[in-house]
Formats: C-alpha cells, sequence, structure tokens
C-alpha cells in the first residue's frame, strides 16, 4: 500500500484501531442538568413563583434539558432563617416542575445535616427522580453516616 492508502481510516475503527472505536462508542452521551431554579434562586432570595417554574422548566424541557434542580437555593429544607426563607413549601415548585415537562427528569439538592430522609420521600411522592447530595469534604463523616438513610 502506498502513504495515502495507509493514512485512510477503515470503517469502524478510530485511526486504524478496534478497540479506540469500541471505547469512543461505549462512552455515554453528554447529559445536561440545569440549576437556575435552584442555585438561581440566591439572586432573587428564594422568592421564584410557581409562573418562573412554569416558565423556566417548560423552556427547559423544550430546549432538551434532561435533568431540572428544583429546590430553595441551599437544597430541601433550607428556608430557614439563617438562608432565607423560600416562598414556597420544597414540595410546591417540584410538583409544578413535574406537571410542566413532558421529558426532562427533575432533581432536588439534598445536604446531608439540613435536608432530611422525609423531605426526600416528600419531593419523590410530588414526582422528583434525582437527588443530588452535596457536602463539603470536611463534612464527610455527616454523609457517610446518613447515606444508608438517604436510600428511599
Amino acid at each position: 500500500m502506498s502513504a495515502i492508502q495507509d493514512s485512510v481510516p477503515v470503517p469502524g475503527t478510530v485511526n486504524g484501531d478496534t478497540a479506540a472505536a469500541a471505547i469512543a462508542a461505549a462512552k455515554p452521551a453528554v447529559r445536561l442538568t440545569d440549576s437556575t431554579l435552584r442555585d438561581g434562586s440566591h439572586a432573587v432570595a428564594h422568592q421564584f413563583t410557581l409562573d418562573h417554574v412554569v416558565a423556566i422548566t417548560g423552556a427547559l424541557d423544550a430546549a432538551g434539558v434532561q435533568v431540572i434542580e428544583v429546590t430553595h437555593g441551599d437544597g430541601l429544607s433550607g428556608s430557614t432563617f439563617n438562608y432565607g426563607f423560600g416562598r414556597h413549601t420544597d414540595a410546591e415548585p417540584v410538583a409544578t416542575a413535574v406537571q410542566t415537562v413532558d421529558r426532562a427528569k427533575i432533581a432536588v439538592l439534598v445536604l446531608p445535616g439540613l435536608g432530611t430522609v422525609e423531605n426526600l420521600r416528600e419531593v419523590h411522592g410530588v414526582g422528583a427522580t434525582v437527588a443530588r447530595v452535596a457536602t463539603r469534604g470536611s463534612a464527610r463523616s455527616v454523609l457517610r453516616a446518613g447515606d444508608q438513610r438517604l436510600r428511599v
């Protein structure tokens, strides 16, 4: 073969390597997650309305975002004097988001030591299907102690 023929890729390979092609094909697709209705609530003092939830989740779902996080900015049970009171209970915006979307999964944030298993059960009951657990490295012992209880 000539040098030009040697450089032509063979179908089903990556640079002539069938193993690399198999690895490339097995890579999971990118999953888009949006936290506007959780992290973005800090910017509006945790006062998103249910109309905001409908408008934002509807637009994100239409755009193909697969996971939409909907909770108080500090997660489940974050509506407190210390973190700022939210306009709604944890379940209200989650239920509204679930009713609005056609394809997206609705997620919540839980911080061990703040959110509880009961909070998770409540939002799961209105349709949340993803829970993201967030903690600082210095709080690993809290997470370890609570991880069995986080199974809903």
